[in-house]
């Protein structure tokens, strides 16, 4: 009597779900969960369908019913709603994490991500980035590096400056990728053709998480892409800022000075006086 009260309440497809709930948890009665699960979907599509809400239904048919079938259904059918890859990603994070049968969700999330990517070869506005972005989700919630790793040619293969070539890097080295990422960091050093550039790049490595060593031996690299004095030494004069490193900033001085006369030189020793100080 309790609960027939609780469901004549139940005036929404939220109601209803937490009722299911309270089914489970009080009475363990599995035909009367399913029946309130089977009204939630139709109060779901009569109030106007909701992601947030169906997601919410397609965990009580999960973790009540275990029922593999229905609740890949429901993601079927938020997966044709969907629009844009962002939303597209929630639906098929919902079936790695919600659907009973794991290897029901790998398969699932496995087409959902190859239908995506046959858009993306058939457009023809699509970027590195789109490219980027299914790179990642295939590699977090399949584990398909494989995958991954074609997903990032594709991306490469659209070219790009040298802040798309380290987020590529950046995706391949978040997805265990060490060969691809060193390859893309390549590209991205010879997307480089001046000290604010190759600053730009540096600061991206280092905020999205690259060892520290590692970038200085980029930077270091770089130095052979300045086309002038005057970008030499910025180059050089950047290097304390950037890896507050005094003897690495000496080490770059001393090269760039070298290869410098007159007025140039004047400049490269009167920075290096002002970032490391008069040194032998």
């Amino acid at each position: 009597a309790v609960f027939q009260k609780r469901e004549k309440d139940a005036d929404s497809t939220i109601k209803v779900l937490r009722l299911a709930d309270a089914v489970m948890a009080e009475l363990d009665d599995k035909f009367y969960a399913q029946k309130l699960l089977i009204d939630a979907q139709t109060r779901l599509n009569d109030e106007g369908w909701d992601f947030s809400k169906a997601r919410k239904l397609v965990a009580g048919v999960s973790a009540h019913l275990g029922d593999t079938e229905w609740a890949t259904k429901l993601l079927k059918d938020a997966a044709q709603r969907m629009r844009g890859f962002t939303n597209l990603t929630t639906v098929a994070e919902s079936a790695a994490e919600l659907l009973p049968d794991k290897e029901t969700a790998n398969a699932f999330v496995t087409e959902l991500l190859a239908d995506w990517e046959q858009k993306l070869d058939a457009g023809a506005a699509q970027s590195a980035y789109d490219y980027s972005k299914l790179a990642s989700v295939r590699g977090r919630l399949l584990g398909d590096k494989e995958a991954a790793a074609a997903s990032l040619d594709k991306a490469a293969a659209k070219g790009g400056n040298h802040f798309t070539f380290a987020e590529l890097a950046r995706v391949a080295q978040e997805l265990g990728l060490d060969d691809k990422a060193a390859g893309l960091l390549d590209q991205a050093k010879t997307a480089c053709n001046s000290a604010a550039q190759a600053q730009q790049l540096v600061g991206r490595l280092l905020q999205s998480g690259f060892a520290k060593e590692r970038v200085k031996e980029i930077y270091t690299g770089l130095k052979n892409s300045m086309a002038t004095g005057a970008d030499q030494i910025r180059w050089a004069d950047a290097v304390a800022g950037l890896f507050g490193d005094r003897e690495m900033a000496k080490v770059a001085f001393d090269q760039v000075e070298s290869g410098l006369s007159g007025d140039e030189l004047a400049d490269a020793k009167a920075r290096r006086a002002r970032r490391v100080g008069h040194m032998a």
